[in-house]
């Protein structure tokens, strides 16, 4: 399983799940934000790598987040799982199934400025339609949430199009999921630290996504010729 893997994925899997553990531990957190933050840390490590795994891991780590946002009334996060992460995925990992190369990872794709573009203007459009949703909601951190899943759609499907652009957009989400699960925490929920530490180690994750995807895609270009 661990075939092809360097010395820092091996070690940032290691640590980032101990790390998981020894927080929900220390500050009483529940199994279900402890699954949360192995499934999602799990699927974007795999996801870095390139490998179609991450969709079955994150297809089920969807649920524990839905879950959990819905415990603290982050009802646009509950949206976003359930109605735009969930079916992004499934596509994504039929997607991905069907461009493989000889070692099992993604062929990673050369999106057009076109569609990058629509799909920006797409979501800019949008953004008022989520806001207002929210607001029915009585979503909590609205303004925050409403940004969350605007960087989140966004991110699911260029990964989804195999295009290395979806790291940029993770890592936008990643700032904003920090910000969002922070406010709970400074409040004085302590419970929820091992929820915080999912979107740490996800920045940190997305940050090499974007240098292994560049190396992944050089490396198929030149095996391409």
């Amino acid at each position: 399983m661990f075939k092809g893997w360097t010395i820092f994925e091996k070690l940032f899997l290691i640590l980032g799940t101990i790390s998981a553990f020894v927080l929900t531990f220390l500050f009483k957190g529940t199994w279900i934000d402890l699954g949360y933050t192995l499934l999602y840390f799990w699927t974007a490590l795999l996801l870095a790598k390139g490998k179609y795994a991450c969709y079955i891991i994150g297809i089920i780590s969807t649920f524990f987040y839905a879950y959990v946002s819905y415990s603290n009334s982050y009802y646009g996060e509950v949206i976003i799982a359930m109605c735009c992460t969930l079916p992004l995925m499934i596509i994504g990992l039929i997607n991905w199934l069907k461009h493989q190369d000889n070692t099992n990872t993604v062929i990673i794709k050369e999106i057009t400025k076109k569609e990058l573009l629509l799909v920006l203007l797409s979501q800019v459009v949008m953004f008022a339609g989520y806001y207002y949703l929210l607001k029915i909601f009585n979503t909590n951190n609205l303004l925050v949430s409403t940004f969350s899943i605007v960087a989140s759609i966004i991110a699911t499907y260029l990964t989804a199009r195999r295009s290395e652009y979806g790291f940029i957009g993770f890592i936008i989400n990643d700032i904003i999921l920090i910000t969002l699960w922070s406010i709970p925490v400074i409040s004085g929920n302590c419970n929820l630290i091992p929820v915080l530490l999912c979107p740490v180690l996800l920045l940190i994750n997305d940050i090499y996504g974007v240098y292994n995807w560049r190396r992944i895609k050089n490396k198929q270009k030149i095996g391409a010729i």
